[in-house]
């Protein structure tokens, strides 16, 4: 291999060029003779296949009808095929029938005693197997053995051609080398005798001829640049030693025109401090002021340059106040040795004793191996102004926020106060005789107080969805029965317009869901109520609930309400979900209505991790869908979720369970007389207190089973009461009493208020009948009680 290295770049071209082309001829001809070979072998093959098959077919009939000369006489026509050494017909047992062998193999074996008996024809190439049938009927066999020694001979005279197309080549190769290593080492000899010349003779200024683009090329740039550089070099550093007197000279000249700079530097940041309005003054390690601009002499009443000599302390109207001005400078200082002060809140003390805020940035440096402070302070008394007055009106738009939630609990108070006595009237007057035009004006009351409660319902909604109040509930409930329940109030207005409603729940959505039904029923309500409004006689309204998404261990709805109404404009679409916005509001529009619904309900549904949005056509209807997320229930709790049977349903005729005895809390005469026979249609015993301490009055005279306590009465409100009471039980051992809060009062909070003042049960005014009967009858299931009689 080291010899292999040393020798010339000219030997070596051309052993590799020579070495290559051999190899390439060499495998090409080796595998021109594997082919050949292989081919000829598929050839003879192929050949004596059909030669067996057609003595097959021949002596087909000698071996069915057993005529061994027939069958001689077949196999001796091979005498025309000289490459044929021998052939042989057996029968359908594997003995020898007939036979033939070339004339210079007479003597040798016929035929090979054991062949193999194939129902098929085999071979190598030499011989071939064909078995004769008759149809299906096997005869016997047709053996052909064949002579290749021709094959033999021809691959030797191709071997031998090979060998001497392989010597020409070899030649040509050489001879090709010799001159390709001519044409590719002259750049490179060319190269070396121009690096001979340079180092001889010292002279850079000699170039390499170039010859080509090819790497040789490259090769050559590369030097001449690297001489070119050498050149440049030796004739800089030339220039250098001419002009290096002239060099120094020059600095010389620059370093007395820099401390010129220096100076005006040092006079232009002088000018640009005093003419700052920040006060900025410098103090060292002792807290003496050493240098003040005008602005800070001005903001704390010095006359110019008063400040110097001054400790820093006694500008801080703190250390006059609380602490030592030492330690506020060392404070400071301390400070200021770890990170810079930014923007300290500073109470500055001016000569004429005046107080102002400041802001103080105190940062460290050093000056000739001495410590010095720099402090830059900023009057800020304007700035503390406005931040008062923003409080102040941060404070005022919080009181008006909380007027604005006073004045809405109060106006809910005061408009279900009397909303109770119309409602408590209708229904009662509904159990009387009545004829057909009460009736009507039944029908008309209802209906009209229904309608100013939703007002009232979806003025409190909208405000506590504008404060963010909405919070969503995490209980479980049974789907389909809380959407039936929620609808079961407007069957009423549906039937009297005469639109048919309906409700499908698709197979596989979860019966129960854990989430808040109350605003999914809130949600459902407003759209099927709209959906009845605008849905004229004879139409319909169909609800529609079945799983969007269904994740692990949560569902999302898709709830849809169909009706086949007057239909939405496509301009109108998006707007009637923004608040006091409807689709007619022209001054002739034909239904009305606050606007507030959709806008409530879309602030629920996106609580609820969904979306609403309405598909529509005008004059053939609308379709309302949205989508809202619930948990699934857990096998854990699916034991507790299931509600024993209401009181209401075992109670049902039962007059044991309807004598109980009842103390009703209400100062409003109207509301007491309204409660006061409700009470009494239902079965119990009542009695009535004016306010929380004729309550407790009572109570002493004679025992109650459950209370009906209002919240907002004179004298003693109901929350007052309730605690009295719940603190008398708690000393006295007493049993506890089931409280029902009837209230006017539905903002955000004022059920868990309540329930934290220690009442059992919530009924907001004005009261349903349906819903005071079953709060009170699970009151009684809960609390066990029984007529007081028993």
């Amino acid at each position: 291999m080291k010899l292999i290295q040393n020798l010339p770049i000219k030997v070596k071209m051309m052993i590799a060029i020579s070495i290559t082309s051999l190899l390439v001829l060499a495998m090409a001809a080796g595998f021109w003779s594997y082919n050949d070979w292989t081919s000829s072998r598929v050839a003879a093959n192929e050949g004596l296949k059909t030669l067996a098959g057609v003595i097959g077919q021949n002596v087909s009939a000698a071996l069915n009808f057993r005529v061994e000369e027939d069958a001689a006489s077949t196999l001796g026509a091979l005498r025309a095929e000289p490459q044929i050494e021998m052939a042989a017909a057996y029968d359908n047992k594997g003995q020898l029938f007939a036979s033939y062998v070339r004339s210079d193999l007479v003597g040798s074996q016929a035929a090979p005693l054991n062949f193999p008996d194939a129902e098929k024809g085999v071979g190598t190439g030499a011989e071939w197997v064909e078995p004769v049938y008759s149809g299906k009927d096997k005869l016997g066999s047709v053996y052909v053995r064949s002579d290749l020694s021709h094959m033999h001979t021809r691959m030797i005279e191709r071997a031998e051609l090979s060998i001497i197309i392989l010597g020409a080549a070899a030649i040509v190769a050489i001879f090709f080398s010799l001159l390709a290593q001519r044409f590719l080492s002259k750049p490179i000899f060319m190269l070396l005798d121009t690096i001979r010349s340079v180092t001889e003779s010292h002279s850079f200024q000699l170039r390499a001829t170039k010859v080509g683009e090819d790497e040789v090329g490259q090769l050559v740039d590369g030097f001449n640049g690297m001489l070119t550089q050498i050149e440049a070099r030796d004739r800089m550093l030339a220039q250098h030693r001419d002009k290096l007197e002239d060099e120094v000279k020059l600095r010389t000249a620059e370093l007395r025109g820099a401390m010129d700079t220096v100076t005006e530097s040092e006079s232009r940041i002088r000018t640009i401090v005093e003419s700052a309005a920040d006060g900025i003054l410098t103090f060292d390690t002792s807290g003496i002021i050493v240098s003040v601009n005008s602005a800070a002499c001005k903001m704390f009443d010095y006359e110019t340059q008063g400040l110097m000599g001054l400790s820093f302390s006694a500008l801080s109207y703190e250390s006059h106040s609380h602490r030592t001005g030492t330690e506020i400078v060392e404070h400071l200082m301390a400070r200021a040795r770890e990170n810079p002060v930014v923007g300290r809140e500073f109470h500055g003390l001016s000569n004429k004793r005046r107080t102002f805020p400041a802001e103080l940035t105190l940062s460290r440096y050093q000056m000739h191996g001495k410590e010095f402070f720099s402090a830059i302070l900023r009057d800020i008394t304007e700035r503390k102004e406005a931040e008062r007055q923003l409080i102040h009106a941060k404070e005022t738009a919080e009181a008006l926020a909380h007027a604005k939630s006073e004045f809405l609990a109060n106006m809910s108070h005061e408009i279900r106060t009397p909303l109770n006595g119309i409602f408590g009237s209708v229904q009662l007057m509904a159990k009387t005789k009545t004829d057909a035009d009460q009736d009507e004006f039944l029908s008309i009351m209802r209906t009209s107080s229904t309608a100013l409660l939703k007002i009232v319902n979806d003025v409190l909604e909208f405000s506590k969805a504008e404060a963010g109040k909405i919070v969503l509930e995490k209980t479980s409930f049974p789907l389909e029965e809380n959407v039936k329940s929620t609808i079961a109030s407007l069957r009423y207005d549906a039937e009297g317009k005469g639109v048919q409603l309906s409700l499908s729940v698709h197979e596989d959505v979860p019966p129960r869901l854990v989430g808040d039904p109350h605003r999914l029923g809130q949600v459902v309500m407003n759209l099927v109520h709209n959906a009845i409004k605008f849905t004229p006689s004879g139409g319909s309204v169909k609800i529609h609930i079945e799983k969007a998404i269904d994740a692990r261990g949560s569902v999302m709805l898709h709830v849809s309400v169909a009706d086949t109404g007057i239909g939405i404009p496509p301009e109108k679409r998006d707007a009637i979900f923004e608040a006091f916005t409807q689709a007619d509001t022209s001054s002739t529009r034909k239904y009305g209505g606050t606007g507030l619904g959709l806008s409530i309900a879309t602030k629920i549904v996106r609580l609820m991790g969904g979306d609403i949005w309405v598909e529509s056509t005008v004059g053939q209807g609308s379709t309302f869908h949205f989508t809202a997320s619930f948990d699934l229930l857990k096998d854990l709790d699916v034991a507790s979720s299931v509600k024993p049977e209401s009181a209401h349903s075992q109670s049902e005729g039962d007059p044991s369970s309807r004598k109980l005895r009842v103390l009703l809390v209400e100062d409003n005469p109207i509301n007491q007389k309204i409660a006061s026979k409700l009470l009494a249609h239902m079965g119990y015993s009542v009695n009535i207190a004016d306010n929380g301490q004729a309550a407790l009055d009572s109570m002493k005279r004679e025992p109650c089973d459950i209370i009906l306590m209002d919240c907002q009465m004179p004298v003693m409100d109901g929350f007052t009461a309730t605690r009295i009471i719940r603190d008398h039980e708690m000393q006295s051992a007493s049993p506890r009493v089931p409280i029902i809060a009837m209230t006017a009062h539905a903002m955000e909070g004022d059920r868990q208020r309540c329930l934290n003042a220690g009442m059992d049960e919530y009924v907001p005014k004005p009261i349903e009948e349906e819903v005071l009967m079953d709060t009170l009858e699970g009151l009684i299931e809960r609390f066990k009680l029984r007529d007081a009689s028993n």
